[in-house]
């Protein structure tokens, strides 16, 4: 099985799946994109555009300037407002984005931007995977592509690297900067490993555990080595902290205006002893735990604690992965990481758990097959539907309302067409198409008439009850289900919140959504974790006065 194979297959499937979305993560590289073409670091004249950004509140020397040197044209008096994140993935993003603006229509655009910004280094990631595993463990070449296929496909990397999220980018540049190390170029594994933690932040446990994997296999060399390739992405990314913030050593969560997340890194970013309780479901809960999204990763982990003993790298790899896991299960007030699928935060230890799936390949023999077949489909599953709180409503979104191709339907039929069946139809097609398409990709040669037709058949078996309830109940029985699940997944994030603007940011979506039930429980939550907020309570005894005369209302 050859490198462009595994590519190809990994590159179609996700480009069928890519959701060009304007969620919050979206929208802090989408907002910050435009700023950077208009010349300018700062949100000022369209900050209202994302819930997540920063204000820094006293004009600073270097705020008001831009990164071409320009002075801002109508500077905010009370200071600026800049996006709320990492600011490497709109930089990467920059050229692309300059040469499609005017171009493409705006949905086209973000689709595309989900290609270039997350398919594309999902695909190349997995063959940096194949590498790295080849260089670290001297395993055969079919093993080595098992474990990239299983990368590619069955660990929550890839419904990650379906939207225009600000993780594919990074995990793809440690698994190239982990493959580079054993041929000795740990120069460029800096370089990588230093630009991921520009994109992100959170990646910095994974890049700085590639640096020590650097000293264990190039020792002083390697150090040397790897600390000038991450030079031209720390200056980068000091120079714009500087800019915006005033220092290199500050960033946009010291000024967030999110309160939760302004508080959760006042308390040093929420790190804490590991707690058994959340540990134990990010690895086996039924919310995010991995056991119920990325069983893969798990016998990664067990195959990195079998060859400890005899293997000092394989060790590192182990001290790695464990680090990233146990720094998520000790952010004990943000582990939960908002509506996504799988433990989000621990995406960092995938290409270092990767290493250990060749040991997790000889401990289970064939089984391996089905924990990767089971792996990718529930990863298929999230990446095809709408994520829930929880991996239980991410799986009832997909069996109650059918597969999405969001991003090919919006070009092929425009918004609009998600009740009416429409939406279901083309993505009953696509996937029926794509999906054995990648099985011929990876063959190479005709594959047996019965798995082409069971991967053709699968999307359409999947949307079966949702035809069924659009012929029955038509359009207002698919808003009806989309209420439940999103109900049940709000009673999660409401049971799960902590801060109370998580309760009031959730009070915001009952109003637009117009759900009394949501509004008046979020108003509760708010209540319960800020018992000073006479606001909230006075409106949550409004809410109640009124759903009560409502029930007592005659019909």
């Amino acid at each position: 099985m050859t490198e462009r194979r595994i590519f190809l297959s990994v590159l179609l499937v996700a480009t069928a799946l890519a959701a060009p979305l304007r969620g919050s993560s979206e929208n802090r590289t989408l907002v910050l994109l435009t700023a950077l073409e208009r010349g300018r670091f700062d949100l000022d004249d369209q900050g209202w555009n994302s819930g997540d950004r920063s204000f820094v509140p006293t004009r600073l020397p270097l705020a008001s300037i831009a990164f071409g040197g320009a002075a801002l044209a109508n500077p905010a008096p009370s200071g600026h407002t800049y996006s709320n994140t990492a600011p490497g993935l709109a930089f990467t993003l920059l050229p692309i984005d300059l040469v499609l603006r005017g171009v493409l229509s705006e949905s086209a655009r973000i689709f595309f931007l989900v290609l270039v910004g997350a398919v594309l280094p999902h695909a190349a990631g997995s063959i940096g995977i194949r590498r790295a595993v080849l260089g670290f463990t001297r395993c055969s070449e079919e093993t080595a592509s098992l474990a990239a296929l299983t990368h590619g496909f069955g660990t929550i990397a890839f419904p990650m690297a379906t939207r225009l999220m600000y993780h594919a980018l990074p995990v793809a540049l440690l698994a190239w900067a982990l493959a580079l190390i054993p041929r000795g170029r740990h120069a460029a594994a800096g370089l990588l490993a230093a630009w991921a933690v520009v994109v992100d932040h959170n990646s910095a446990l994974a890049a700085a555990s590639v640096g020590v994997m650097a000293i264990a296999w190039g020792r002083g060399r390697g150090l040397v080595l790897f600390a000038l390739g991450a030079v031209p992405s720390a200056l980068v990314l000091g120079a714009y902290d500087t800019i915006c913030f005033g220092a290199p050593w500050k960033t946009s969560y010291s000024f967030s205006v999110v309160g939760d997340i302004r508080d959760t890194y006042a308390a040093g970013m929420g790190f804490s002893l590991p707690r058994p309780a959340i540990l134990f479901e990010i690895l086996f809960g039924a919310r995010r735990g991995s056991l119920f999204t990325q069983p893969a990763a798990l016998l990664g982990l067990a195959g990195l604690a079998s060859s400890a003993r005899r293997d000092a790298l394989l060790r590192g790899a182990l001290a790695a992965a464990s680090l990233v896991i146990l720094a998520n299960a000790a952010r004990s007030h943000d582990w939960a990481a908002g509506n996504s699928f799988g433990p989000r935060y621990s995406i960092y230890s995938l290409p270092f758990l990767a290493l250990g799936l060749p040991r997790g390949v000889e401990v289970v023999g064939r089984a391996f097959v089905a924990v990767a077949a089971t792996s990718a489909a529930f990863n298929l599953v999230a990446a095809s539907t709408n994520w829930g709180f929880s991996a239980v409503t991410t799986y009832a979104c997909f069996f109650d309302l059918g597969p999405r191709t969001i991003g090919v339907t919006s070009l092929l039929l425009g918004p609009g067409h998600e009740t009416n069946g429409g939406a279901a139809l083309v993505a009953v097609v696509v996937l029926g198409i794509v999906l054995p398409g990648a099985i011929l990709v990876l063959r190479g040669r005709i594959v047996p008439f019965w798995l082409v037709l069971v991967l053709a058949l699968a999307p359409a078996a999947a949307t079966l009850r949702f035809a069924r309830t659009v012929a029955a109940s038509g359009p207002s029985g698919v808003e009806r289900l989309e209420a439940g699940i999103r109900r049940e997944e709000a009673r999660l994030e409401l049971e799960a919140a902590w801060h109370p603007d998580q309760a009031r940011r959730m009070v915001v979506t009952a109003a637009g959504f117009k759900d009394p039930w949501l509004y008046e429980r979020a108003l509760e939550r708010v209540v319960e974790l800020d018992p000073q907020d006479t606001a909230a309570r006075q409106l949550r005894d409004d809410a109640i006065a009124v759903l009560r005369s409502a029930s007592r209302a005659p019909r």
